[in-house]
């Protein structure tokens, strides 16, 4: 959800490309490496009593995360058209 709501007037993927900020850039790529890691090595899975998600746990947290990312982004280009109206 921070590159959603990073720019309200531009896309995510513009937001994204065009955004001067590269702690954002780090920010994500950290986040996905620490998921990452703690699903799916051993040890640190059993620290933090997790276990690695099975094929369709992940690919149903992915579409309502692309899902919850689809409808801001349509409300920000209805928000948009109308403002220019």
């Amino acid at each position: 959800m921070i590159l959603t709501n990073l720019d309200l007037k531009k896309t995510i993927l513009a937001a994204f490309f065009n955004d001067k900020n590269p702690a954002i850039k780090w920010l994500i790529c950290g986040v996905v490496t620490f998921i990452l890691l703690i699903l799916y090595v051993p040890y640190i899975s059993h620290l933090y009593k997790v276990a690695p998600l099975s094929i369709s746990d992940f690919l149903m947290a992915f579409l309502t995360g692309m899902l919850s990312i689809a409808w801001f982004e349509v409300f920000k280009t209805f928000r948009n058209k109308a403002h220019k109206s």
